[in-house]
């Protein structure tokens, strides 16, 4: 995933000639714009308070942006990341390693200088030829990194120190431009063990929840992740007001798109950031496109959009094609995926182009390592042939409900449909994704991306059939019960809910992934759990037939059953035992709910069944174990099956 920065800094000054420059900082605080922070205590260096008109102001800016960015823009969200992020956080995104400008400092007067800043001041007196020649220059040896290069230049052109007067410098050096803090309720003996960055931007907020993002947004590519948020940065030469603050505000969205998109979006941002400003009803003569030489490290494009103050044009934005360098580099350094499948669907059927129902036969086979071959039929064939002639050298997913098992690279068009996937695959995950493979439609793509763990699951369809096949037994056997047995049956349904329940919480305890064969199994448990209770009321009946009262045909009616049901359900559990040890993937999960199954429909049939029964007796309450319909019904018949 690619992303595309937009960033809007808060704010910028309108002059800064000494005269103009001084007037707008005296109007700024005289009419409660801007005011120095802890002015009481003499101020604190490039740090300033928005007074009651300025915070007024800068929050009629923000609120345009984000309407702008988040509320017209249907694929953008907002979110508010915290300041504090784990150290790992600026390793990753390269801050730790890379944020920092060369600088440059006068043995005579102490001071330190950032090399542009010193430069750019120094081609403010010459003339405008020159003056674009020599930051031409500069420009060229940052992009290079020539720090030798740029000593060199200040002293060819005798750049001398504001304060001092004199050319006596130091080499030129790199510094960091992070603030650190101490985090937690202890302070450490080493300052590093609890050591923390204050942000020095706001995007990478955004990329650490990516996912959260796209996840919980079901977002689809393209789309934007917008903030706007405090962020803090060490300015060795802080100048021109609020133009170069330690803290300040950042508006900043990023655009994530597809591999290969880039420049069209990179082309279409910058056009769409420049009519915003145009919009605000501003000339147009006063912005312009500031290209890049010197590019961040994780920029494959970028150009600031300038406005022409009277001190020449400045940055009031920027926009950056930053690749996957963030999102690639986190998930390297977290070890969590950071990887967004896009399904690709055909738009007249709503689902993938090629599916579960092309698919004719999966077999995991072994060849010097486990593979999964795959045939199709002749319609999933062409379409496959088509798909992976399209996507050479990209990468395919198989995947399901959105979640990705495997996935290869495309090394060519796959003709004839007989396909090949492999991917370092255990024997289990391939008879796993075989499995899968072989169990139906398929309500998303076949794609493909770096191989993952393979287990058995159902995609939406199957889903859908198979809890609607459970439903439709579950009522059934309900319905029949009451019908049948009356009062009694009802008590046999409150047992069956109770098993049902017992064996979802089993699964859910034991981690159990519920599969289509483990719907089945379920279905099946349903029977014989009625079963048991048809063999008890059924006693029952008989003991009453002979003259007992409810309360002894009950308790004989119980007892008399039980050797049938266990004798019944001994022999169910031994294959269900058998099926799971040796049984695999699909096979196996139907023995595994088989076996739950049965044990919690001995406990509801015996023990729940019996209980509510017995509570009933005890308070008086009458209990019919059949209706009028059924009373007699099959009494007086006989069948001559020998004849």
């Amino acid at each position: 995933m690619l992303g595309l920065a937009a960033i809007f800094y808060l704010c910028r000054p309108m002059a800064n000639d000494q005269k103009t420059f001084q007037a707008i900082i005296s109007h700024c605080k005289e009419y409660g714009f801007i005011f120095p922070s802890s002015e009481i205590y003499d101020g604190l260096g490039a740090v300033y308070d928005y007074g009651q008109w300025g915070s007024e102001l800068k929050k009629n800016v923000k609120d345009h942006w984000w309407k702008h960015m988040t509320q017209m823009h249907e694929n953008i969200v907002g979110i508010d990341a915290a300041i504090f992020m784990h150290p790992t956080t600026w390793k990753a995104s390269g801050h730790v390693d890379n944020f920092s400008d060369p600088m440059i400092d006068n043995k005579d007067s102490k001071k330190r200088y950032r090399v542009d800043h010193l430069i750019e001041g120094y081609a403010e007196t010459l003339a405008p030829e020159a003056a674009e020649a020599l930051i031409t220059s500069m420009e060229q040896l940052l992009a290079a990194e020539d720090f030798a290069g740029l000593k060199q230049l200040i002293d060819q052109n005798k750049i001398v120190c504001g304060v001092s007067k004199t050319c006596n410098w130091t080499e030129v050096r790199q510094f960091n431009l992070m603030f650190s803090t101490e985090f937690g309720a202890v302070s450490s003996d080493s300052g590093e063990d609890n050591k923390i960055d204050l942000r020095p931007e706001t995007a990478q907020g955004i990329f650490v929840n990516f996912l959260n993002v796209q996840k919980t947004g079901r977002m689809k590519i393209p789309f934007g992740i917008a903030q706007i948020g405090k962020a803090f940065r060490n300015e060795i030469v802080a100048r021109q007001f609020i133009f170069r603050m330690r803290e300040f505000e950042q508006m900043e969205m990023q655009y994530f798109v597809r591999p290969g998109t880039e420049d069209h979006w990179y082309a279409f941002w910058k056009e769409a950031r420049m009519q915003w400003h145009l919009n605000l009803g501003i000339a147009p003569h006063k912005y312009r496109f500031h290209d890049h030489i010197k590019l961040a490290h994780y920029a494959k494009a970028a150009c600031d959009i300038e406005y022409d103050f009277p001190i020449g044009f400045k940055e009031v934005e920027g926009i950056h094609s930053r690749t996957d360098f963030d999102l690639r580099n986190h998930q390297e350094f977290s070890k969590k995926k950071m990887q967004y499948f896009d399904n690709d669907i055909d738009p007249e059927t709503g689902k993938a182009y090629v599916g579960g129902d092309d698919v004719v036969e999966a077999a995991s086979v072994y060849e010097n390592e486990y593979k999964v071959n795959l045939s199709m039929n002749s319609d999933g064939a062409t379409r496959w042939a088509t798909m992976t002639r399209m996507n050479t050298g990209k990468q395919v997913a198989i995947t399901m409900d959105g979640v990705v098992y495997s996935a290869p690279f495309v090394n060519g068009e796959i003709a004839g449909g007989s396909t090949e996937i492999s991917g370092s695959f255990s024997a289990e995950e391939a008879k796993d994704l075989a499995g899968l493979l072989n169990g139906g439609s398929l309500p998303v793509p076949c794609v493909i991306k770096d191989q993952t763990k393979v287990g058995p699951t159902i995609g939406a369809e199957n889903s859908s059939a198979g809890l609607m096949s459970f439903a439709i037994a579950f009522f059934a056997v309900f319905i029949y019960m009451y019908f049948y047995y009356g009062k009694s049956g009802l008590i046999a349904n409150v047992a069956l809910l109770v098993n049902v329940f017992l064996i979802l919480g089993s699964l859910a305890s034991f981690g159990a992934v519920l599969t289509l064969a483990g719907i089945a199994g379920i279905v099946l448990t349903i029977g014989t759990a009625v079963d048991a209770n048809i063999l008890i009321f059924e006693r029952i009946k008989e003991e009453i037939a002979t003259g007992h009262t409810n309360e002894e045909s009950v308790k004989v009616g119980y007892i008399k059953a039980l050797p049938a049901i266990i004798d019944a359900n001994m022999t169910h559990l031994l294959v269900a035992i058998i099926l799971k040890v040796f049984g695999t993937g699909e096979v196996e999960s139907f023995a595994t709910t088989l076996i739950i199954g049965i044990f919690t429909s001995l406990f509801s049939a015996i023990i729940i069944s019996k209980l509510i029964i017995y509570w009933m007796l005890e308070r008086g309450k009458s209990i019919n174990f059949s209706t009028k319909m059924t009373e007699n019904f099959l009494k007086h018949v006989s069948f001559d099956w020998i004849g």
